[in-house]
């Protein structure tokens, strides 16, 4: 129930801001839009945990507008190898540990790699991680284990503050 709830005020807060009419026609619109979505998504059996995550509501607004600046970062550090005069690329493939307990956790900690420029996940396994960047710096960086504290303070399984996890094997 509460997934459903949470649900259908998404979507009527996403429709209101997207909108931004309030005449009786197109709330009228508004509203059958929101009923066909919740229907389907009811029909689909996607109104469940992983569908409608809840439980990463306050977590997400925290860890969202970090991965945005570790975005700009990242594009910035591009932008600067781009318009070197010889570009200083150290192309590099290596294993990394996902240290996320959950399914979710271990993808977003691959799709937020993947987001940053200059590095990519090639592969996700049970426990580790497949990422090519564009330079060696890049390795290390995830090696730190900043990023995958955060995943794993965003899955709500840990402290954001805690050691990072134990660096895992090049390839």
């Amino acid at each position: 129930m509460r997934h459903t709830v949470t649900l259908v005020l998404a979507l009527v807060a996403f429709w209101f801001a997207m909108s931004n009419l309030y005449k009786p026609l197109v709330l009228a619109l508004g509203a059958v839009s929101i009923l066909l979505v919740f229907l389907v998504s009811r029909r689909m059996a996607v109104n469940d945990p992983e569908g409608v995550p809840v439980r990463f509501g306050l977590r997400a607004i925290l860890y969202w507008p970090w991965l945005a600046k570790e975005i700009v970062i990242s594009a910035l550090k591009v932008c600067r190898i781009i318009v070197a005069p010889r570009m200083p690329l150290s192309p590099t493939v290596a294993a990394l540990p996902a240290p996320q307990k959950t399914t979710t956790g271990r993808v977003t900690y691959a799709n937020s790699i993947t987001l940053t420029p200059a590095t990519l996940t090639l592969a996700l396994e049970d426990d580790c991680v497949i990422v090519h960047a564009l330079q060696a710096g890049g390795i290390e960086d995830l090696r730190e284990g900043g990023m995958a504290k955060r995943v794993t303070a965003f899955e709500g399984l840990a402290d954001p503050a805690a050691p990072a996890p134990p660096a895992g094997a090049a390839s």
